[in-house]
């Protein structure tokens, strides 16, 4: 401590070295160096189920489907998919079309951020290489990382919301579009701006009249397109992925998210990949992730909340954990995160005093920042290196291997699910939750068509419930295709079952195993494929077994 009371914060030269840097320097030379990173990245990952499935729809949907009736299915907004059906259109090829359209989107949010946004030269030179950030939105293409540019493009026309209300709308507009929990946000930053809007008109200005009126104008147009977008992912009567993808404890899932969820987004690793359920941690990993949450909680309301913008930081906040309550997968933690940076990025863009940081509580708070920062590096490291030493997911293999065996107008069947009906009996659906085993390879097949006969001639996934009749008419569809030249499993179980059921009595030999591994910070999980041959189809050939014993379950 300093004799005028205040405290140094270690590393503080170094800090103040770069935080004196060029800013608009820094900005370039850390936009370049994520361009150059996320592009060498992206050419290790192979893109999964829902990476594909956008593509797919992208390219082989209609628009009309695509605006009117995929979206009641899909439980998502139909903007992702228009923004890649222009090279998906074009026939550009899927890998290269999909990754240069997100690694786009994502250099140009790393831009406005570095180039933007308020934080010290040193905070932004780290955060674009931390987990979320660098990885999860960045090397896996989906719509979220267009989310994070819009909410970093409301953060720059903030300030002047009131004087230029119509860059602010587009901005919000662009939030909504990008998906379901961008509606939220939005929502919550416009009912903000809405509380301010009230408070000017009962000042009775006169001469902000004018203003007032464009604001509750941009604000009504706002209100109409969010409308719109909710009416459009209303699920159809049959959706089977649009429901509740919480614990199945709303109140449980709204405690998580704030008294464990901030957590795990800055220092610790308790949860594992999937919906968020504290069923799979120990009481003590429980106990230690809220106070660590706390912690946060405090720091963040000593740094950011300001009374003149208090509904401006709650707002966005309380509308993300709301909607959380009921739908929240691990690939949406982030964006929890990325709230937080905003309402930061806003208070610090407003403010118009200096806040003292020599104290203990702000040096206690820069150490926790910076552990913060380390710890998102660490887990974008582990990502990374397992993204290219190991198979993301098995499409490109898998396909690759179709190919050499010239296996692409063989007939396969693939992505099944078994159930007990009302009689006791077994029965065949499709299973959406297995299409992970097709899905992702028919982007690479050379003809619009998908590599498994048993989905209606659709590419992508349909996420319908099957009503017991149709299940039927499938089952009695499938069985005119005759048996099978191949199956596309994982489970070799469920095919034994597949088999007895649908009267297949022919010998089925493996001869395909690949493993991947789906990686979440600093751990994995462990999936893949198993492709089994009839063995008297006549078809040439060359076995790959060499994952075999670890996808059975026969390590050791």
């Amino acid at each position: 401590m300093t004799d005028t009371g205040t405290v140094n914060i270690p590393f503080s030269g170094l800090f103040a070295r770069i935080n004196g840097m060029s800013a608009k320097r820094v900005a370039l030379v850390a936009t370049l160096v994520f361009a150059v990173l996320s592009s060498a990245l992206i050419v290790f990952h192979e893109p999964w189920l829902d990476e594909a499935q956008a593509w797919l729809i992208a390219r082989d949907a209609s628009y009309y489907d695509m605006l009117f009736n995929l979206p009641h299915i899909e439980g998502h907004i139909a903007f992702w998919w228009l923004i890649l059906s222009v090279p998906a259109k074009l026939g550009l090829p899927y890998e290269i079309g999909l990754k240069a359209v997100n690694i786009l989107i994502a250099v140009l949010a790393c831009a406005v951020f570095e180039f933007k946004s308020p934080f010290p030269n040193a905070f932004k030179i780290v955060f674009p290489f931390t987990y979320f950030f660098f990885y999860q939105y960045s090397v896996i293409a989906r719509p979220y990382m267009l989310l994070i540019l819009a909410l970093f493009l409301v953060a720059v026309t903030f300030a002047k919301r009131e004087e230029k209300p119509l860059w602010h709308l587009l901005a919000l507009a662009l939030l909504c579009l990008a998906d379901t929990f961008g509606i939220a946000i939005a929502g919550g930053i416009a009912l903000g701006w809405v509380t301010r809007l009230l408070k000017n008109i009962a000042k009775k200005n006169r001469e902000n009249t004018g203003r007032n009126v464009r604001q509750a104008v941009c604000l009504f147009a706002l209100l109409l397109l969010a409308l719109f977008l909710m009416w459009s992912i209303t699920p159809s009567s049959d959706a089977s992925a649009t429901g509740s993808i919480t614990a199945g404890n709303i109140v449980m899932t709204f405690i998580a998210e704030i008294f464990v969820l901030p957590s795990e987004l800055c220092f610790t690793s308790f949860l594992q990949y999937g919906i968020l359920t504290l069923k799979d941690i120990s009481p003590f990993a429980i106990a230690l992730t809220a106070v660590i949450s706390i912690a946060i909680w405090f720091f963040f309301v000593k740094a950011v909340m300001r009374r003149d913008i208090l509904a401006d930081i709650i707002l966005p906040v309380l509308m993300f954990i709301a909607l959380g309550s009921f739908y929240i997968y691990s690939h949406h933690y982030g964006l929890y995160l990325m709230v937080g940076i905003y309402c930061a990025w806003i208070s610090l863009e407003t403010r118009s005093e200096k806040k003292a940081s020599g104290d203990l509580i702000s040096v206690i708070g820069y150490i926790l920042c910076a552990v913060s920062l380390f710890a998102g590096l660490i887990w974008t490291g582990f990502a990374s290196v397992n993204d290219i030493c190991h198979p993301y997911w098995v499409s490109r293999d898998l396909y690759s291997w179709v190919e050499a065996n010239k296996l692409e107008d063989a007939k396969w069947f693939a992505a099944w699910d078994i159930e007990v009906n009302e009689d006791n009996e077994e029965i065949i659906k499709m299973n959406t939750a297995v299409t992970r085993e097709t899905v992702p390879v028919n982007p690479y097949m050379p003809s619009k068509r998908p590599i498994n006969f048993n989905n209606e001639g659709y590419t992508y996934a349909l996420f319908r419930d099957n009503t017991e009749e149709q299940n039927k008419k499938d089952i009695e569809e499938w069985k005119k295709e005759g048996e099978p030249d191949l199956i596309l499993c994982s489970d070799i179980l469920e095919t034994k079952k597949l088999m007895g059921i649908m009267g297949y009595g022919s010998t089925y030999d493996i001869v395909y195993v690949k493993e991947c591994r789906n990686s979440w910070k600093t751990d994995f999980t462990k999936g893949g494929v198993i492709v089994l041959a009839r063995r008297d189809n006549g078809l040439d050939i060359t076995g790959d077994l060499e994952d075999m014993p670890s996808i059975l379950g026969m390590e050791g």
